[in-house]
This record gives C-alpha cells, sequence and structure tokens, in this order.
C-alpha cells in the first residue's frame, strides 16, 4: 500500500488526459503523489489558487477513473 500511495501522479496526468490547467492547478500546490492528493476534500481543490469548480469536478472524475478517492468532506 505505501508504494502505491507514494507514486508519482504524473503518468495519471497523462494517461487521464488532464487539462493543462487542472495539471497546473495541481502542481503549482505540489500535489505530486497518491498520497498527496488523497488528503484533500473536492472543496479543498477547488479552492486551490485558479482551480474552479470545472477543474475540481476534472480532477475527481479523472482520479475516479483510475480508483483515487479524495478525501470526504466533514459532515456537520
Amino acid at each position: 500500500r505505501d508504494a502505491q500511495e507514494s507514486r508519482g501522479l504524473g503518468d495519471v496526468y497523462k494517461r487521464q488526459g488532464f487539462s493543462t490547467r487542472a495539471m497546473s492547478v495541481l502542481l503549482m500546490a505540489e500535489i505530486k503523489t497518491v498520497k498527496d492528493i488523497t488528503k484533500y476534500t473536492k472543496y479543498e481543490i477547488q479552492n486551490l489558487r485558479s482551480c474552479g469548480r470545472v477543474s475540481a469536478n476534472e480532477i475527481e472524475a479523472k482520479l475516479n477513473a483510475v480508483g483515487i478517492k479524495l478525501a470526504q468532506e466533514e459532515e456537520d
């Protein structure tokens, strides 16, 4: 499992056809591994600099397509 979590996301970005905008948002936030990305909720991704809802939806959908899940939102 540790090897899975520490694997880089570069191949995922390429294989899943991430848009340049979505990829640059994640790279600017220094999100480079599966372990890094799974710490974020969709809302947190959306609030990263210059991301927005459309890119956050794309990121979530493309990660889900390869079995990577974002953190879940806390319920009040």
